[in-house]
């Protein structure tokens, strides 16, 4: 970036870290696609649409997404000057900026709002307010230890964990630390062996039950210490025992 750019760059996240929800103004007419090509775009359906979804979301733009990410921070996105873009061209446009995001977001866009305005007419300008609550209340959750845990031990009759080396992996306890985001504990008997893929398994799995579509969700994997195995405190108060009795010998 130029001087100019990262200021502006510093600037926008700044504002991204003050915000309770941010929302990202992106020009839709950067793919610049003609009434002539929107014909590809009816019929073509893969590589055409994501060159041109990255020609609209630009690396300032792509960053931003992702600080908000990283900052837990709910996340809508506006197609701006979306009726300068040809109609056969809109749904596979649309479709393709969705896809570059969960690229660069992963699993934390699932359900990311992705709204088209054209800022010279209202009326596409009043779904942004309501739409931008309706994360806030989303991401200001708070959900009873008791409904967790009656949606944990559900989930786990119907799909329990991989076993990993003939070993069962089983979450015992689930509850929420916070909100803004929404921030879960999860103890996990050999939690250090979760799959990754499992882990997101449950974190869809609670968006999907609790309505936590558009934001951040944060599960924490705890393993709880095993009382059967030796501790290192007690083996160096042994170590440190002998080595004492050797000396006053």
């Amino acid at each position: 970036f130029g001087e100019v750019d990262t200021l502006a760059m510093m600037q926008a996240l700044a504002a991204v870290k003050r915000s309770h929800v941010a929302c990202l103004l992106v020009d839709a007419t950067g793919a610049g696609i003609t009434e002539e090509e929107s014909l590809i775009y009816s019929e073509a359906e893969s590589g055409i649409q994501l060159r041109e979804a990255k020609h609209i979301l630009t690396q300032h733009d792509l960053k931003i997404a992702e600080y908000a990410s990283e900052e837990g921070k709910p996340l809508v996105v506006l197609l701006n000057k979306w009726d300068l873009v040809p109609s056969e061209a809109r749904k596979a446009l649309k479709r393709a900026c969705l896809e570059v995001f969960y690229d660069v977001l992963s699993h934390s866009s699932k359900g990311i709002p992705l709204l088209t305005t054209d800022s010279r007419k209202e009326e596409t300008l009043r779904q942004v307010i309501p739409t931008a609550l309706g994360l806030h209340g989303n991401w200001s959750t708070r959900i009873t230890t008791n409904r967790l845990n009656r949606w944990l031990q559900a989930l786990l009759t119907y799909k329990p964990p991989p076993r990993i080396g003939g070993k069962a992996i089983s979450p015992k306890f689930i509850t929420q630390v916070s909100t803004r985001p929404p921030t879960f504990s999860l103890n996990v008997s050999r939690g250090q062996s979760l799959p990754d893929s499992y882990r997101k398994f449950l974190i869809n799995s609670l968006r999907s039950e609790f309505d936590l579509h558009g934001i951040p969700v944060r599960l924490n994997i705890r393993s709880p210490a095993n009382p059967y195995s030796p501790k290192e405190g007690s083996k160096k108060k042994k170590n440190s025992g002998k080595a004492k009795g050797k000396n006053k010998r």
